[in-house]
Protein backbone atom coordinates (compact mmCIF):
# COMPACT_ATOMS: atom_id res chain seq x y z
CA UNK A 1 0.00 0.00 0.00
CA UNK A 2 2.69 2.25 0.64
CA UNK A 3 5.15 1.94 -2.05
CA UNK A 4 2.67 1.58 -4.90
CA UNK A 5 0.51 4.28 -6.28
CA UNK A 6 -3.27 4.13 -7.03
CA UNK A 7 -3.38 3.99 -11.00
CA UNK A 8 -5.89 1.15 -10.73
CA UNK A 9 -9.70 2.52 -11.35
CA UNK A 10 -12.71 0.15 -10.98
CA UNK A 11 -16.30 1.44 -11.74
CA UNK A 12 -19.02 -0.58 -9.56
CA UNK A 13 -22.10 -0.39 -11.23
CA UNK A 14 -24.97 1.22 -9.89
CA UNK A 15 -28.21 1.21 -12.13
CA UNK A 16 -29.77 -2.07 -11.77
CA UNK A 17 -31.14 -2.31 -8.57
CA UNK A 18 -27.42 -3.38 -6.91
CA UNK A 19 -27.15 -3.57 -2.98
CA UNK A 20 -27.23 -0.65 -1.49
CA UNK A 21 -24.01 1.87 -0.48
CA UNK A 22 -24.08 0.71 2.67
CA UNK A 23 -24.27 -2.84 2.09
CA UNK A 24 -21.34 -3.10 0.00
CA UNK A 25 -19.41 -0.56 2.62
CA UNK A 26 -16.62 -2.48 3.85
CA UNK A 27 -15.95 -4.07 0.17
CA UNK A 28 -15.69 -0.75 -1.74
CA UNK A 29 -13.70 0.99 1.30
CA UNK A 30 -11.31 -1.79 1.48
CA UNK A 31 -11.02 -1.64 -2.00
CA UNK A 32 -10.26 2.93 -2.03
CA UNK A 33 -7.21 1.58 0.24
CA UNK A 34 -5.19 0.07 -2.94
CA UNK A 35 -7.56 1.63 -6.45
CA UNK A 36 -9.48 4.14 -7.21
CA UNK A 37 -13.25 2.97 -7.48
CA UNK A 38 -16.23 5.30 -8.36
CA UNK A 39 -19.67 5.04 -9.38
CA UNK A 40 -20.82 3.83 -12.67
CA UNK A 41 -24.60 3.96 -14.39
CA UNK A 42 -25.19 2.84 -17.85
CA UNK A 43 -28.74 2.21 -18.09
CA UNK A 44 -29.53 5.72 -17.56
CA UNK A 45 -28.28 6.29 -20.78
CA UNK A 46 -32.28 5.04 -22.03
CA UNK A 47 -33.81 8.43 -20.36
CA UNK A 48 -31.11 10.69 -22.00
CA UNK A 49 -30.93 12.53 -24.95
CA UNK A 50 -27.95 14.13 -24.39
CA UNK A 51 -26.30 11.45 -23.35
CA UNK A 52 -25.31 8.75 -26.71
CA UNK A 53 -24.46 4.79 -25.57
CA UNK A 54 -20.97 5.00 -27.66
CA UNK A 55 -20.17 7.88 -24.96
CA UNK A 56 -21.16 5.63 -22.13
CA UNK A 57 -18.39 2.85 -23.63
CA UNK A 58 -15.70 5.26 -23.77
CA UNK A 59 -16.35 6.70 -20.17
CA UNK A 60 -16.38 2.95 -19.49
CA UNK A 61 -13.35 2.10 -21.10
CA UNK A 62 -11.51 4.57 -19.06
CA UNK A 63 -11.66 1.70 -16.17
CA UNK A 64 -9.66 -1.40 -15.60
CA UNK A 65 -12.53 -3.38 -13.76
CA UNK A 66 -16.19 -3.08 -13.61
CA UNK A 67 -17.87 -4.95 -10.37
CA UNK A 68 -21.81 -5.89 -10.56
CA UNK A 69 -22.78 -6.35 -6.92
CA UNK A 70 -26.25 -8.29 -7.20
CA UNK A 71 -28.29 -6.77 -9.71
CA UNK A 72 -31.95 -7.22 -9.39
CA UNK A 73 -33.45 -5.70 -12.21
CA UNK A 74 -33.21 -7.24 -15.82
CA UNK A 75 -30.57 -5.85 -17.83
CA UNK A 76 -31.35 -4.03 -20.90
CA UNK A 77 -29.97 -5.21 -24.18
CA UNK A 78 -28.06 -1.59 -24.63
CA UNK A 79 -26.55 -2.36 -21.00
CA UNK A 80 -25.47 -5.89 -22.69
CA UNK A 81 -23.89 -4.56 -25.42
CA UNK A 82 -21.65 -1.79 -23.73
CA UNK A 83 -20.75 -4.76 -20.84
CA UNK A 84 -19.69 -6.69 -24.29
CA UNK A 85 -18.00 -3.97 -26.06
CA UNK A 86 -16.05 -3.54 -22.70
CA UNK A 87 -14.87 -6.95 -22.65
CA UNK A 88 -14.11 -7.34 -26.28
CA UNK A 89 -11.49 -4.10 -25.45
CA UNK A 90 -9.81 -5.82 -22.72
CA UNK A 91 -11.95 -4.75 -19.82
CA UNK A 92 -12.32 -7.35 -16.61
CA UNK A 93 -15.30 -7.65 -14.67
CA UNK A 94 -16.33 -9.04 -11.53
CA UNK A 95 -20.22 -9.94 -11.27
CA UNK A 96 -21.62 -11.09 -8.73
CA UNK A 97 -25.09 -12.03 -10.29
CA UNK A 98 -28.24 -13.72 -7.86
CA UNK A 99 -30.56 -15.56 -10.19
CA UNK A 100 -32.99 -16.35 -6.93
CA UNK A 101 -35.41 -14.00 -5.44
CA UNK A 102 -35.27 -15.01 -1.81
CA UNK A 103 -34.23 -13.18 1.34
CA UNK A 104 -34.84 -14.07 5.23
CA UNK A 105 -37.73 -11.10 5.60
CA UNK A 106 -39.31 -14.08 3.59
CA UNK A 107 -39.80 -16.53 6.56
CA UNK A 108 -40.71 -13.85 8.95
CA UNK A 109 -44.47 -15.32 8.77
CA UNK A 110 -46.71 -17.49 11.03
CA UNK A 111 -45.85 -20.54 9.07
CA UNK A 112 -42.05 -19.90 9.15
CA UNK A 113 -42.57 -20.86 4.93
CA UNK A 114 -41.18 -18.67 1.93
CA UNK A 115 -41.06 -19.32 -1.86
CA UNK A 116 -37.79 -19.10 -3.72
CA UNK A 117 -38.31 -17.51 -7.22
CA UNK A 118 -36.10 -17.53 -10.58
CA UNK A 119 -34.98 -13.96 -11.07
CA UNK A 120 -34.40 -13.10 -14.66
CA UNK A 121 -31.43 -10.76 -14.84
CA UNK A 122 -31.50 -11.38 -19.36
CA UNK A 123 -27.89 -12.30 -18.91
CA UNK A 124 -28.40 -15.80 -20.33
CA UNK A 125 -26.92 -14.96 -23.75
CA UNK A 126 -24.29 -12.61 -22.76
CA UNK A 127 -22.70 -15.41 -20.52
CA UNK A 128 -23.49 -18.14 -22.79
CA UNK A 129 -21.25 -16.84 -25.15
CA UNK A 130 -18.34 -16.50 -22.74
CA UNK A 131 -18.88 -20.38 -21.80
CA UNK A 132 -20.77 -19.67 -18.88
CA UNK A 133 -24.63 -20.09 -17.12
CA UNK A 134 -26.27 -19.70 -14.03
CA UNK A 135 -28.56 -22.44 -13.36
CA UNK A 136 -31.93 -22.82 -12.24
CA UNK A 137 -32.00 -24.31 -8.30
CA UNK A 138 -31.04 -23.01 -5.32
CA UNK A 139 -28.20 -25.21 -3.40
CA UNK A 140 -29.18 -27.17 -0.32
CA UNK A 141 -25.73 -28.46 1.19
CA UNK A 142 -25.02 -30.61 4.46
CA UNK A 143 -21.93 -28.14 4.88
CA UNK A 144 -23.44 -25.27 5.99
CA UNK A 145 -23.34 -21.82 8.07
CA UNK A 146 -25.30 -20.27 10.61
CA UNK A 147 -28.56 -18.77 10.73
CA UNK A 148 -29.56 -16.95 14.11
CA UNK A 149 -32.64 -17.10 15.36
CA UNK A 150 -34.15 -15.20 18.51
CA UNK A 151 -35.07 -17.81 21.84
CA UNK A 152 -36.96 -16.49 24.62
CA UNK A 153 -38.41 -13.14 25.22
CA UNK A 154 -37.93 -9.67 26.66
CA UNK A 155 -34.58 -9.15 28.20
CA UNK A 156 -34.34 -12.99 27.97
CA UNK A 157 -33.88 -13.00 24.49
CA UNK A 158 -31.00 -15.03 23.04
CA UNK A 159 -29.70 -15.58 19.49
CA UNK A 160 -28.93 -19.15 19.58
CA UNK A 161 -27.14 -20.55 15.90
CA UNK A 162 -28.53 -23.40 13.78
CA UNK A 163 -27.09 -24.67 10.53
CA UNK A 164 -29.27 -23.44 8.18
CA UNK A 165 -28.62 -25.70 4.37
CA UNK A 166 -29.31 -22.72 2.29
CA UNK A 167 -26.23 -21.12 3.44
CA UNK A 168 -23.19 -23.01 2.20
CA UNK A 169 -19.81 -22.63 3.09
CA UNK A 170 -16.86 -23.35 0.49
CA UNK A 171 -12.88 -23.81 1.14
CA UNK A 172 -10.58 -24.23 -1.95
CA UNK A 173 -7.51 -26.79 -1.17
CA UNK A 174 -6.26 -25.58 -4.63
CA UNK A 175 -3.06 -23.98 -5.40
CA UNK A 176 -4.60 -21.16 -7.65
CA UNK A 177 -3.42 -17.69 -5.91
CA UNK A 178 -7.06 -16.82 -5.40
CA UNK A 179 -8.10 -19.11 -3.42
CA UNK A 180 -4.89 -20.61 -1.67
CA UNK A 181 -5.12 -20.52 2.02
CA UNK A 182 -8.23 -18.89 1.68
CA UNK A 183 -10.61 -19.06 4.97
CA UNK A 184 -14.39 -20.44 4.17
CA UNK A 185 -16.44 -18.28 2.28
CA UNK A 186 -20.14 -18.21 3.12
CA UNK A 187 -22.67 -17.58 0.32
CA UNK A 188 -26.53 -16.97 1.44
CA UNK A 189 -29.74 -18.43 -0.94
CA UNK A 190 -27.10 -18.87 -3.99
CA UNK A 191 -27.68 -20.60 -7.35
CA UNK A 192 -25.19 -22.52 -9.30
CA UNK A 193 -22.53 -22.13 -12.57
CA UNK A 194 -21.98 -24.43 -15.68
CA UNK A 195 -19.07 -24.47 -17.63
CA UNK A 196 -19.63 -24.58 -21.48
CA UNK A 197 -17.31 -25.95 -23.93
CA UNK A 198 -15.37 -22.99 -25.84
CA UNK A 199 -12.31 -21.97 -26.43
CA UNK A 200 -12.14 -20.05 -23.06
CA UNK A 201 -9.99 -21.40 -20.14
CA UNK A 202 -12.61 -21.84 -16.87
CA UNK A 203 -10.98 -22.66 -13.65
CA UNK A 204 -13.47 -23.24 -10.69
CA UNK A 205 -12.78 -20.83 -7.75
CA UNK A 206 -15.50 -22.48 -5.49
CA UNK A 207 -17.56 -25.21 -4.99
CA UNK A 208 -20.34 -26.37 -2.97
CA UNK A 209 -19.89 -29.67 -0.98
CA UNK A 210 -20.29 -33.43 -2.40
CA UNK A 211 -23.77 -33.46 0.01
CA UNK A 212 -25.40 -31.06 -1.93
CA UNK A 213 -28.81 -31.21 -3.37
CA UNK A 214 -30.56 -29.39 -5.87
CA UNK A 215 -34.47 -27.54 -5.51
CA UNK A 216 -35.83 -26.49 -8.69
CA UNK A 217 -37.42 -22.87 -8.79
CA UNK A 218 -39.81 -21.95 -7.47
CA UNK A 219 -39.27 -23.98 -4.27
CA UNK A 220 -40.66 -23.90 -0.77
CA UNK A 221 -38.26 -22.84 1.73
CA UNK A 222 -39.11 -23.87 5.76
CA UNK A 223 -37.40 -23.07 8.99
CA UNK A 224 -38.46 -26.65 9.65
CA UNK A 225 -35.68 -27.45 7.48
CA UNK A 226 -33.07 -26.06 10.08
CA UNK A 227 -30.34 -29.05 11.62
CA UNK A 228 -32.15 -31.56 9.79
CA UNK A 229 -29.77 -33.91 7.01
CA UNK A 230 -30.29 -33.90 3.71
CA UNK A 231 -32.44 -36.66 2.93
CA UNK A 232 -30.82 -39.32 2.01
CA UNK A 233 -33.09 -40.29 -0.39
CA UNK A 234 -32.98 -37.27 -1.97
CA UNK A 235 -30.88 -37.01 -5.19
CA UNK A 236 -27.37 -35.46 -4.66
CA UNK A 237 -25.42 -34.14 -7.36
CA UNK A 238 -21.71 -33.96 -5.97
CA UNK A 239 -19.88 -30.73 -5.87
CA UNK A 240 -21.07 -27.96 -7.95
CA UNK A 241 -19.25 -24.35 -9.08
CA UNK A 242 -20.29 -21.42 -7.45
CA UNK A 243 -17.81 -19.03 -8.56
CA UNK A 244 -15.90 -19.41 -11.57
CA UNK A 245 -12.90 -17.52 -13.25
CA UNK A 246 -12.88 -17.71 -17.11
CA UNK A 247 -10.38 -15.77 -19.11
CA UNK A 248 -9.12 -15.30 -22.80
CA UNK A 249 -9.83 -13.91 -26.05
CA UNK A 250 -13.66 -13.63 -25.67
CA UNK A 251 -16.31 -13.51 -28.92
CA UNK A 252 -19.04 -10.87 -28.56
CA UNK A 253 -21.91 -11.99 -27.64
CA UNK A 254 -23.86 -9.90 -30.55
CA UNK A 255 -21.56 -11.44 -33.32
CA UNK A 256 -23.55 -11.85 -36.04
CA UNK A 257 -27.01 -10.50 -34.46
CA UNK A 258 -28.41 -7.04 -34.80
CA UNK A 259 -26.83 -4.78 -32.27
CA UNK A 260 -29.44 -2.54 -29.88
CA UNK A 261 -27.23 0.45 -31.59
CA UNK A 262 -25.01 1.33 -34.32
CA UNK A 263 -20.93 1.65 -33.43
CA UNK A 264 -18.55 2.28 -36.35
CA UNK A 265 -15.78 0.32 -34.33
CA UNK A 266 -17.50 -2.62 -33.03
CA UNK A 267 -15.19 -5.46 -31.81
CA UNK A 268 -15.93 -8.84 -32.62
CA UNK A 269 -13.31 -10.74 -31.60
CA UNK A 270 -11.90 -9.47 -28.18
CA UNK A 271 -8.70 -8.86 -27.04
CA UNK A 272 -7.61 -10.83 -23.58
CA UNK A 273 -9.71 -10.45 -20.65
CA UNK A 274 -10.96 -11.97 -17.80
CA UNK A 275 -14.84 -12.82 -16.07
CA UNK A 276 -15.13 -14.12 -12.62
CA UNK A 277 -18.70 -14.77 -12.46
CA UNK A 278 -20.15 -15.54 -8.54
CA UNK A 279 -23.54 -17.06 -8.69
CA UNK A 280 -24.60 -15.38 -5.56
CA UNK A 281 -24.76 -11.51 -4.84
CA UNK A 282 -24.99 -11.57 -1.24
CA UNK A 283 -21.18 -12.53 -1.20
CA UNK A 284 -19.69 -8.97 -1.01
CA UNK A 285 -22.79 -7.48 1.35
CA UNK A 286 -21.66 -7.16 5.17
CA UNK A 287 -23.97 -6.62 7.87
CA UNK A 288 -25.48 -3.81 9.52
CA UNK A 289 -25.66 -2.62 13.13
CA UNK A 290 -27.24 0.76 14.32
CA UNK A 291 -26.55 2.32 10.91
CA UNK A 292 -22.93 1.42 10.72
CA UNK A 293 -21.51 -1.46 8.46
CA UNK A 294 -19.62 -4.39 9.71
CA UNK A 295 -16.65 -6.09 8.48
CA UNK A 296 -17.34 -8.32 5.74
CA UNK A 297 -17.57 -11.63 6.40
CA UNK A 298 -18.40 -11.14 10.03
CA UNK A 299 -21.59 -12.27 11.09
CA UNK A 300 -22.76 -10.09 14.33
CA UNK A 301 -25.15 -13.16 15.23
CA UNK A 302 -23.19 -16.25 15.42
CA UNK A 303 -19.72 -14.72 16.08
CA UNK A 304 -18.48 -16.32 12.96
CA UNK A 305 -15.23 -14.57 10.49
CA UNK A 306 -15.85 -16.06 7.12
CA UNK A 307 -13.12 -15.24 4.21
CA UNK A 308 -15.36 -13.17 2.01
CA UNK A 309 -13.43 -10.69 2.04
CA UNK A 310 -10.32 -11.81 1.76
CA UNK A 311 -11.37 -13.90 -1.33
CA UNK A 312 -13.00 -11.04 -3.30
CA UNK A 313 -9.91 -8.73 -2.48
CA UNK A 314 -7.69 -11.78 -4.20
CA UNK A 315 -10.31 -11.65 -7.17
CA UNK A 316 -9.67 -7.72 -7.72
CA UNK A 317 -5.90 -8.48 -7.64
CA UNK A 318 -5.93 -11.19 -9.93
CA UNK A 319 -8.02 -9.61 -12.57
CA UNK A 320 -6.18 -6.28 -12.15
CA UNK A 321 -2.81 -8.42 -12.08
CA UNK A 322 -1.61 -7.60 -9.34
CA UNK A 323 -0.11 -10.88 -8.18
CA UNK A 324 2.36 -9.18 -5.47
CA UNK A 325 -1.10 -8.30 -3.09
CA UNK A 326 -2.31 -11.84 -3.57
CA UNK A 327 1.07 -14.14 -2.58
CA UNK A 328 2.04 -11.42 0.56
CA UNK A 329 -1.94 -12.39 1.69
CA UNK A 330 -1.70 -16.00 0.90
CA UNK A 331 1.44 -16.37 1.90
CA UNK A 332 2.21 -19.69 3.86
CA UNK A 333 3.81 -18.78 7.58
CA UNK A 334 5.46 -21.84 9.10
CA UNK A 335 5.40 -21.56 13.11
CA UNK A 336 8.51 -23.48 14.35
CA UNK A 337 7.29 -25.26 17.26
CA UNK A 338 10.00 -26.62 20.48
CA UNK A 339 10.80 -30.54 20.29
CA UNK A 340 9.57 -31.54 24.01
CA UNK A 341 11.47 -34.65 24.16
CA UNK A 342 14.94 -33.03 23.18
CA UNK A 343 14.10 -30.39 25.37
CA UNK A 344 13.63 -32.76 28.04
CA UNK A 345 16.58 -34.66 27.77
CA UNK A 346 19.27 -31.70 27.23
CA UNK A 347 17.56 -29.41 29.54
CA UNK A 348 20.81 -30.35 32.92
CA UNK A 349 23.13 -28.82 29.68
CA UNK A 350 21.15 -26.09 28.69
CA UNK A 351 20.50 -24.84 32.01
CA UNK A 352 24.19 -25.04 32.72
CA UNK A 353 25.28 -23.37 29.46
CA UNK A 354 22.58 -20.58 30.12
CA UNK A 355 23.87 -20.04 33.98
CA UNK A 356 27.43 -20.51 33.92
CA UNK A 357 28.74 -19.33 30.55
CA UNK A 358 27.47 -15.79 31.08
CA UNK A 359 29.19 -16.23 34.73
CA UNK A 360 32.26 -16.79 33.10
CA UNK A 361 32.43 -14.74 29.97
CA UNK A 362 31.98 -11.81 33.15
CA UNK A 363 35.04 -13.67 35.18
CA UNK A 364 37.70 -13.46 32.05
CA UNK A 365 36.31 -9.96 31.24
CA UNK A 366 36.87 -9.12 34.34
CA UNK A 367 40.59 -10.54 34.59
CA UNK A 368 41.55 -9.58 31.13
CA UNK A 369 40.01 -5.79 32.18
CA UNK A 370 41.80 -5.57 35.20
CA UNK A 371 45.30 -7.60 33.80
CA UNK A 372 45.52 -4.41 31.26
CA UNK A 373 44.72 -1.73 33.55
CA UNK A 374 47.51 -3.27 35.96
CA UNK A 375 50.18 -3.03 33.13
CA UNK A 376 49.54 0.42 31.77
CA UNK A 377 49.95 1.99 35.12
CA UNK A 378 52.89 -0.13 36.10
CA UNK A 379 54.64 0.79 32.82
Amino acid sequence: KVINEKSKTIAVLRDSGELSDLQIRDFIKTLQQYYRVAPFGIEFVKDNDSVTPVDVLNQLNKFDLIIEPKPTVAFSETKNYIIDQYIMDGGKMLLAADPIIFENDSLANPQSIGYGMPRDLNLDNLLFKYGLRLNNGIVKDERAGGLALATGQGRNTQYEAFDWPYYPISKSDSDNPITKNLEEVKFEYTGTIDTLKNSIKKTVLLNTSPDTQIKILPAAISLAELDQPIDPLATKVGEKPLAVLAEGSFTSAYKNRVKPFEMTNSIDEGKESAIVLIADGDVLKNQIDSGKAQELGYDMRTGALYGNKEFLMNTVNYLLDDTGLIQLRSKNITVPFLNLKKSYDERTKWQLINVLLPLITVVIFGLVFNYLRRKKYSA
